[in-house]
């Protein structure tokens, strides 16, 4: 069975009598009603006496709870002055006259919840709140609108006219008013009326300390947030700030907010400029003002600017304020010194920002790169080792290059085994291999000897590189493996026509051409030589191959005794490589000498006829002592004694004086000219240089 519990009139009358009593507090019926919780139409009713059937019994017991009204004929409860009472009393009174926050705690059971509630019931513009009933932003803040009276249903919109009202007040209440009315056009997204009541609420005449500091706060937040573009407004409004409340808890956020300004504005040279005039020091403008100077000295290398670029990063360096800035400062420094060849330097800023302990892993590789350069191998492996061991998984590229370059380094101290470990490693870093590392390995078997190896790498590279650099030479390469082989020749021909044909412009082009046609006159294959070393000619005439392979051809013309043909190919040459008088008389005699070891008849009125053709060349006295010898050998002697006496003139070069005197002693003796034999004797005798044997073999020939 259950029962109703019935409220006497006595306890509706003496809540009636706490409800007008606590009236006082606000400023209409119809906030009070709101405040406590009940409709206008039903306070309205009531306050006129009629009580019944307007509540419920529950909404009049938790009305006599809330206005400490006693029940079943308890005690009423008065208040006691208590020391805890006047010091909480004091402190409330003090937060509101002055706009202050307080957070006061004590031991339980003294009295601090009833002293709140007491001061709340018996002061205007007081609500007091259970936190623990309200534990959300949103309920507290309804909590606190019902307890001034407000709908904590309504909008910001219908806020506006009160607080606007409320802020032309020149009391404290107009400066709170503003900010209140600032935060409302704030959240209906009005930013610039937000920005206004901001900015009046902080000048207002009646604004506490602690109600500008907000408001100030607020706007500088606002200004940052709506107006980023305005740089120079938002930072005097923060100067302004940290200078007037050097004490504000906001204090470090302002200077976080200044720093993330500065961070993020690309105008870098402005910034500084706001920098260098700021009276403001702290350690977040310090490191501000070293990001600006390090983002400068970046974009002074990016101009070639490299005074300034120096003057920026060493400011940078020496405010030293971030290690991070102050490693990339010099990391910086050190990549600009390597690109312009500038290797200690570049070696010197790279160690330097190694040593501040947050260099990143690419200081090490830009340091090894330094080293590398001045050939000091072994420090630069260990730099190039210390990058592969910090970098990141993702810098691949990089990673795999500096295994390369170790490979290098092991490579050039004859250390071939350890290069090609590192080499391997280098094209297994990369997810599709690395083409240098691969050529690299190539180059190694090919030292070996093992020449198969080589030659498979560098297939691999042609299948899985399609588009390396590298290739011009990996054909070259393997070419040149398949003639050390002993491949057939067609195989290496057949990669050297490939190499002409797909990159005819480079060096390894010309390399291949020559050796195609060196290929082909080496197995036998001569007019196939020929007509190799002419498309070299035709296509690269101003290069060293052109006159390399020019002088082979020459060389192959005058073995099959077909100089003419050749003279006759020579002329149709670019004036480079046209043979000059003295080239063609070498040429024409080189033939005639040919074909004179073969007959000697057939050949006697071609070497007069060049011996008029050319009487100044140096092969034409080449050419008389051919016909000297010839006319001694058929009788004439009077035309041969001539040539030699021309030939045996001191002015003569010894290869042909020395015949010719001889020559004459033989003649002579044959003809009994006993004086004029021993006179060639003694001329040849008398040369200065001979060998000790020569020189005794004409010392006794004199004697006899």
């Amino acid at each position: 069975m259950q029962y109703a519990m019935q409220l006497s009139k006595e306890l509706k009358e003496r809540t009636l009598t706490a409800i007008l009593a606590d009236r006082a507090n606000y400023p209409s019926d119809s906030k009070h009603a709101t405040a406590i919780g009940i409709s206008t139409s039903v306070y309205s009713t009531i306050k006129k006496g009629k009580l019944d059937k307007q509540l419920s019994d529950s909404a009049w017991l938790s009305l006599a709870r809330r206005l400490n009204v006693p029940l079943r004929g308890e005690i009423e409860w008065k208040v006691a002055k208590t020391d805890t009472y006047s010091y909480i009393t004091s402190q409330l009174e003090a937060c509101q006259e002055r706009s202050l926050s307080a957070l006061l705690c004590d031991i339980p059971n003294i009295g601090k919840t009833f002293s709140a509630r007491h001061y709340a019931r018996t002061h205007k513009h007081v609500v007091y709140i259970d936190c623990s009933q309200t534990k959300t932003k949103v309920r507290l803040v309804r909590s606190i609108a019902i307890g001034f009276g407000l709908d904590a249903k309504g909008r910001y919109e219908e806020a506006l006219r009160p607080l606007s009202a409320a802020s032309e007040s020149s009391s404290a209440i107009g400066a709170q008013g503003l900010f209140l009315l600032g935060n409302a056009r704030l959240k209906l997204q009005r930013t610039s009326e937000a920005a206004l009541a901001f900015s009046r609420a902080g000048q207002h005449p009646g604004a506490t300390e602690r109600v500008r500091e907000y408001a100030l706060y607020n706007g500088i937040l606002l200004q940052d947030e709506t107006q980023r573009s305005n740089f120079g407004q938002t930072v005097r409004m923060a100067e302004t700030f940290v200078t007037e409340f050097p004490n504000s808890s906001y204090r470090p956020q302002i200077l976080q907010l200044m720093k993330s300004i500065f961070l993020t504005n690309k105008d870098y040279a402005e910034s500084l400029a706001t920098l260098d005039r700021l009276q403001v020091k702290s350690a977040e403008l310090s490191e501000a003002k070293q990001y600006v100077l390090l983002r400068l000295g970046e974009g002074a290398l990016a101009s070639r600017d490299y005074a300034r670029a120096n003057d920026y990063l060493n400011r940078a360096v020496t405010l030293g304020t971030k290690n991070e800035y102050t490693a990339q400062a010099h990391l910086l420094a050190a990549s600009s010194a390597l690109e312009r060849g500038e290797y200690a330097a570049a070696e010197s800023a790279a160690s330097k920002s190694i040593a501040t302990g947050a260099a990143p892993a690419l200081a090490h590789y830009i340091q090894g790169y330094a080293r590398y350069n001045q050939k000091q191998y072994a420090t630069a492996y260990r730099s190039f080792e210390a990058f592969t061991q910090s970098s990141s998984g993702d810098d691949t590229l990089r990673r795999a290059d500096a295994l390369s370059r170790m490979g290098d380094c092991q490579l050039i101290q004859k250390k071939s085994a350890e290069a090609l470990a590192l080499y391997r490693r280098a094209d297994e870093g990369m997810p599709t291999g690395n083409d240098e590392a691969l050529y690299r390995i190539a180059t190694i078997y090919g030292r070996w000897g093992q020449y198969q190896k080589q030659i498979e790498t560098l297939d691999r590279i042609i299948k899985t590189h399609p588009e390396s650099t590298h290739l011009p030479e990996v054909l070259y390469d393997k070419g040149r493996a398949l003639v050390l082989s002993k491949a057939r020749p067609e195989e290496a021909t057949a990669v050297f026509n490939q190499l002409v044909k797909d990159y005819p412009d480079t060096q390894y082009a010309r390399l291949g051409a020559m050796e195609r046609a060196m290929l082909a006159y080496n197995n036998g294959r001569t007019e196939e030589a020929i007509k190799a070393y002419k498309d070299l000619i035709a296509r690269y005439p101003e290069s060293e191959e052109a006159r390399s392979a020019l002088s082979d051809l020459t060389n192959i013309y005058v073995s099959l005794d077909r100089v003419d043909e050749y003279t006759a190919y020579a002329s149709t040459l670019g004036k480079q490589l046209t043979p000059s008088e003295s080239e063609k008389a070498h040429l024409q005699y080189l033939s005639l000498e040919s074909r004179y070891k073969k007959d000697k008849n057939a050949s006697i009125a071609d070497l007069e006829s060049f011996v008029r053709s050319y009487p100044a060349s140096r092969e034409a006295g080449r050419a008389e002592l051919l016909l000297a010898g010839h006319y001694a050998q058929q009788g004439r002697s009077d035309e041969a004694e001539a040539l030699y006496k021309k030939l045996s003139a001191p002015a003569r070069s010894l290869d042909l004086r020395i015949p010719a005197l001889e020559a004459l002693t033989k003649i002579y003796n044959d003809g009994g000219k006993k004086r004029e034999a021993l006179d060639a004797w003694s001329n040849l005798y008398a040369i200065e240089g001979l060998e000790a044997p020569q020189h005794l073999r004409y010392g006794l020939a004199l004697s006899r």
